[in-house]
């Protein structure tokens, strides 16, 4: 019998939303991070983008591992010195590789106070105007900011669709971003004991507008929570979702690959 704090065996798994970099700056190393994951099940990941700094080692890290995928953006913390070359930059940095296939994570951050809620709306807009451009969904952000962020969205489309990642808001607030062509992502956070409307909301959810995620190093699902995250912690939110909503874990696993593979348009999948 497996002990809860060993991860159920999945295979075939999909991750939407990781840092690699920043879970080795956590002391992790790539082959905790990566090979493990890749070993245990996962077919896709998704390295997400915080800023351009580290673009060429993410971009090499992706060359090496086939079904690693990246993302390009600036998160809200660059309100305030987002660069004038934002555009240009995000454009150069998509034009390299098909391993691209989405920007950001961009979006709106009250909790931290990045700036003021007008320059990250500015920073924000441009970065949706430049997934519109490339063709590209847009990871979105957001903490303490749902009403802006539903205002901005209603008034700036979105062409290609794109995922609240690591979602925390009610039913109502993942009702109105659905109907604006925006999939659900949740984190390790759906596994805690304090998130009770977390689960309501994935009860009421479609489940083709349904993704799952670690948002590693960050937010260890339960039974590991407290502890540097990484996408193979993922299956521990696959197996509590299933039991939420009564399913095969393989018929979860396979619902969420392919809203992954619609969504990101993956090259290959």
């Amino acid at each position: 019998m497996k002990k809860k704090t060993e991860a159920p065996d999945i295979s075939g798994y999909v991750d939407t939303h990781f840092h690699v970099l920043h879970s080795i700056k956590k002391g992790l190393s790539r082959q905790e991070v990566l090979d493990s994951s890749f070993d245990s099940g996962m077919i896709f990941g998704i390295d997400i983008a915080t800023g351009p700094e580290d673009f060429n080692e993410r971009l090499a890290l992706s060359r090496e591992y086939p079904g690693l995928f990246l993302s390009i953006g600036y998160y809200p913390s660059w309100a305030e010195s987002a660069p004038d070359s934002l555009e240009e930059t995000l454009a150069s940095q998509a034009g390299r590789s098909d391993k691209i296939v989405a920007i950001g994570e961009a979006g709106l951050d009250y909790y931290w106070k990045y700036g003021t809620p007008q320059k990250q709306k500015e920073l924000f807009s441009r970065q949706i105007y430049t997934a519109n451009q490339l063709k590209l969904p847009i990871i979105v952000h957001c903490r303490d900011a749902q009403e802006d962020l539903l205002e901005l969205l209603q008034e700036t489309r979105v062409e290609h669709g794109g995922v609240i990642h690591c979602f925390s808001g009610d039913y109502s607030f993942a009702s109105a971003c659905m109907d604006l062509g925006f999939y659900i992502s949740f984190a390790g956070n759906l596994t805690y004991r304090n998130a009770p409307e977390l689960r309501d909301v994935l009860t009421k959810l479609p489940l083709h507008s349904l993704l799952l995620e670690t948002d590693a190093p960050y937010l260890s699902p339960e039974p590991r929570r407290g502890r540097i995250n990484r996408p193979s912690n993922v299956r521990f939110t696959y197996q509590a979702a299933a039991d939420i909503l009564g399913l095969e874990t393989e018929e979860l696993v396979y619902t969420v690959r392919r809203n992954m593979e619609k969504l990101f348009n993956l090259p290959g999948s």
